[in-house]
């Protein structure tokens, strides 16, 4: 190997004795690459899924708009000037202006000169297929033209052709329980279609949606009933020739939202946008805020999913680079026979590192390619259970060259980064040290305990300051790796300490830990990944728990399941067209019954131009602390704290009607509760207001106000939308007379998303605003179940990786147990034994040490949101005791049925042991 250490025949030697190596140390090599393999599979895992969820810009415009260049849409609100984001999916009339024309529904806007053009529209209808009837979103498109195509995927049968045939989405034949060649009817239109097909928009696979030609229906149905044009929708068209931003902002003076390719892809300036969207990052979610906390940091660039998975893959680095500098220090002492012939035969010490370092460069490459396969199989497998049994409906598998270049790139740091310090030990070490395999190891220094401990001393200084002091975010993380790092620099001691208590303990157990002791530089490292591994994962699990405690992971409605509400500000007059919004709901909707819903006016209603002129409001029970006058009128700055805070209800503080008012508006139907309306009684659903069985009513007139306590009775409830249930005749004893404050509406099932979006068009039309109980989201509950899979995955991998290695670097010690006598039995107790002390030790440590970052943020946050503002629930740190009690429990066990596996029964003694 004579020359430099990287010319060519130099490089040619290494890397054929670096394969003979990775060769004669197989179980090695293996678990070096099964190592590096995790953090890797995470980065794509998260990134694959990330991409699928969110969509690239050219894949979210094929399922918006197909192939075509741009696409215009009637915004039904006539010919006048409307103002649009970018994409047009927001938009709304322009301010009002002298000259303003006349309203009327725009029939076909200006498209560019020869542009080839295909008509689309989307209505919400209500179909029949024997006695089941279903609200269905009726899309005419001729979807399989090549301009159109990206929009809607055929899957089984063919595209409708002539004006009778439809196709369906799975979705509609499943509820209907039909199937091809079925019939199905649209009473409003008195017709009736036969199914040729099967097929799903790209986009929104959960959808009821029936497919149809241009001209099935929509102009049927419009020249029937043009008061239904908001149901039916506007007609949009699709155009061949891109529409420039000025094209763009010239068809919204004539009421006409333009989908652009070329605006999409190449934005214009913000200020040119007449309804600029939220800027990037705007919209924090509950668990953007989580990873914001945990970090410090505030990066919008990237997705949730993107930031988890990069935290997490950053905390399996770090095991990584420790138990694999460990496992690569275990190598070169199973090989300083060979690396002593090498330097005894001319090799230098940079020659030595530069074969070291290219063994961990190719364990990189296979752990990357390893870590790949793995995430790639895992995003798919996810990504069809996603399909099947959640709703979002915008996951697609696709992994590109691009996605596979961080995995990679991030697979041949970690290679290197963990064969570096013992490269650059071994490099350094003498041949004879070499090839008499004599230990290099030094004894520990007595500095570095003591400045371990000062290191968690400071670190345990900054988060009492953090949680009681300072609210700046970074101090969270830079607590947490202080006391870290000093705990680190404090493990050679704390296992020799360990290691002294062997006398008293089993021979078992005496062994393992005197071995642990002997061998801190590979027992340090080992307990080290676990902790690390351990303390984020229980800080994020802690940290969800707690969040999840305060938003309510357990979801509070606004209005009961399966409800939704058009709702009347002004409390003086009745909406004119409020029976005709009534009807064309029942038509569009899954409606079960409709309700008015009539209420007292409170402080915060309106009457007209101005407020109420007699308002009612409810007063806090004495006995809740918050002073005698605290009446829902005050909405800020309680005086005894969060447990003083009036919630706002959607409906309003006090309602009027009977039991069934009660069921509809809270969700109860107790039998008690019914008895106290009907004896004229108040039903009170928070039990605040209510004291000895009477709540106090306070009446505001213009004359002054006063007080008046009336019989109640206390139903607790988490549904948002009344405080006081009120009988018609109690409600007269108060003066003040009642209003419609709202159209309930009871539907058989919950809204899809263009059912929703199309609701809210409806409302709006009629000049009303509305409000659809989207019911509990399974977001809290799919990245606790993330958490917990990545929180088995990483610490079950860094404690069986420490067995592991472990059971490799004691394998020499283990034949010499057996050469001299010892029985299975033992040998397996002693591996069991080094397995759960280290596993178990990293454990306990991890614990606690996770949980102090998510109690700083609790702190923080608690005093940050009593600062800014009252706050409905006590902020209090919750802890995950399931993912704990695994951790703890579980982790180990897993760690000692490795060992206990890997032991042999019969020992094969390669050499004789002296």
């Amino acid at each position: 190997m004579r020359g430099g250490v990287f010319s060519p025949p130099a490089v040619r030697a290494v890397c054929r004795l670096v394969l003979r190596w990775i060769s004669a140390t197989k179980g090695a090599s293996l678990a070096l690459a099964v190592m590096i393999s995790v953090p890797v599979a995470a980065t794509l895992l998260s990134d694959v899924l990330s991409d699928a969820q969110r969509g690239n810009p050219r894949r979210t415009i094929e399922q918006n708009i197909g192939q075509a260049a741009a696409r215009v849409t009637d915004a039904g609100f006539g010919d006048v000037p409307i103002l649009q984001n970018l994409d047009g999916t927001q938009v709304r009339p322009a301010p009002p202006a002298e000259g303003t024309p006349e309203h009327r529904h725009a029939a076909r806007p200006e498209l560019p000169p020869g542009a080839l053009v295909l008509t689309m529209t989307r209505s919400l209808l209500t179909t029949q297929t024997g006695s089941t009837r279903l609200s269905t979103q009726f899309q005419e498109l001729d979807y399989p033209h090549p301009l159109a195509r990206g929009i809607t995927e055929q899957l089984r049968g063919r595209a409708p052709k002539g004006p009778d045939e439809v196709a369906a989405s799975p979705e509609f034949l499943r509820r209907a329980g039909i199937d091809l060649g079925a019939t199905v009817a649209v009473p409003a239109a008195g017709r009736s279609f036969l199914i040729v097909g099967e097929a799903q928009p790209t986009r929104d696979h959960g959808e009821l949606v029936l497919f149809a030609q241009p001209g099935a229906l929509y102009e049927q149905l419009l020249r029937a009933a043009p008061a239904d044009a908001p149901r039916l929708g506007g007609r949009m068209w699709l155009v061949d020739k891109d529409i420039d931003w000025a094209g763009v902002l010239a068809a919204n003076e004539h009421g006409l939202a333009v989908y652009s390719r070329g605006a999409v892809l190449a934005p214009p300036p913000p200020e040119k946008i007449p309804l600029p969207g939220d800027p990037p990052g705007a919209y924090r979610s509950f668990h953007d805020l989580l990873i914001d906390d945990l970090t410090g940091g505030h990066d919008r660039s990237q997705s949730t999913g993107e930031r988890l998975g990069m935290l997490l893959a950053g905390i399996a680095v770090v095991q990584v680079i420790l138990l694999g500098g460990a496992m690569f220090a275990v190598g070169i002492r199973l090989g300083r026979r060979q690396l002593g012939a090498l330097a005894a035969n001319g090799a230098s010490g940079g020659q030595l590192v530069l074969l070291l370092m290219v063994w961990g460069l190719l364990l990189g490459l296979g752990g990357a390619v390893l870590g790949c396969l793995a995430g790639t199989g895992a995003a798919a497998v996810l990504i069809e259970v996603f399909l099947r049994f959640d709703l979002p409906q915008i996951w697609r598998f696709q992994v590109g060259f691009d996605d596979l270049l961080m995995p990679v790139a991030l697979g041949l740091f970690t290679g290197v980064a963990a064969a570096v310090v013992p490269a650059v030990r071994a490099g350094r070490t003498r041949a004879g040290q070499l090839l008499a395999e004599r230990r290099s190891d030094r004894r520990p220094s007595r500095v570095t305990p003591v400045l371990g401990g000062a290191l968690v001393l400071s670190g345990l200084m900054v988060a009492a300051a953090a949680a009681f002091f300072l609210d700046w975010r970074g101090l969270v993380p830079v607590a947490t790796v202080l006391i870290s790092v000093g705990l680190f620099c404090c493990f050679p001691a704390l296992v020799g300490r360990i290691a002294s208590l062997a006398p008293a303990l089993p021979v078992s157990v005496r062994i393992a830990l005197r071995e642990l002791g002997r061998h801190r530089a590979r027992s340090a490292p080992a307990i080290a990944a676990v902790m690390v591994v351990v303390i984020g994962t229980i800080a994020l699990d802690t940290l969800d728990a707690t969040r999840n405690a305060y938003t309510s992971g357990r979801y509070w409605p606004t209005l009961p399941d399966r409800h939704a509400a058009v709702l009347i500000a002004d409390a003086a007059t009745r909406p004119a067209g409020l029976d005709v919004l009534r009807d064309s709901l029942g038509e569009a909707l899954p409606v079960r019954s409709f309700a008015e819903v009539t209420a007292l006016p409170g402080a915060w209603d309106t009457c007209g131009a101005g407020g109420c002129p007699r308002t009612v409001e409810v007063a806090m029970a004495p006995s809740a602390g918050c002073g005698p006058d605290w009446t829902t009128r005050e909405q800020w700055l309680p005086p005894g704290g969060p447990d003083c805070v009036h919630h706002r209800r959607l409906l309003g503080a006090v309602v009027v009607g009977d039991a069934e008012l009660l069921r509809r508006v809270s969700g109860i139907d107790d039998p008690a509760a019914a008895a106290a309306l009907a004896r004229g009684e108040a039903v009170v659903l928070d039990s605040r207001y209510v004291q000895d069985g009477r709540t106090r009513f306070v009446v505001n007139t213009p004359q002054g106000s006063h007080e008046l306590a009336l019989p109640a009775m206390a139903v607790d409830s988490e549904v948002g939308s009344a405080l006081v249930v009120l009988p018609p005749r109690t409600a007269e004893r108060l003066g003040v007379p009642v209003s419609l404050r709202a159209l309930d509406i009871e539907l058989d099932r919950r809204l899809s998303g263009f059912e929703q979006d199309r609701v809210g068009e409806m409302v709006s039309a009629a000049g009303l605003s509305g409000y659809v109980e989207r019911g509990d989201t399974r977001e809290a509950a799919l990245f606790a179940l993330l958490l917990l899979a990545c929180t088995a995955l990483l610490s079950t991998t860094a404690a069986v990786t420490a067995t592991v290695l472990s059971l490799i670097d004691t394998q020499r010690h283990s034949v010499m147990l057996a050469t001299v006598g010892a029985t299975v039995r033992t040998r397996r107790a002693l591996a069991v034994a080094q397995s759960l002390i280290i596993s178990g030790l990293g454990s306990v440590l991890g614990v606690l040490v996770g949980i102090l970052p998510a109690a700083m943020i609790s702190a923080q946050g608690a005093r940050r949101m009593w600062r800014e503002g009252p706050v409905a629930l006590p902020y209090e740190l919750v802890l995950p005791w399931p993912v704990i009690g695994f951790v703890l429990v579980v982790v180990p066990a897993i760690a000692a049925l490795v060992a206990l596996a890997c032991v042999r029964g019969r020992v094969r003694i390669a050499r004789r042991h002296t």
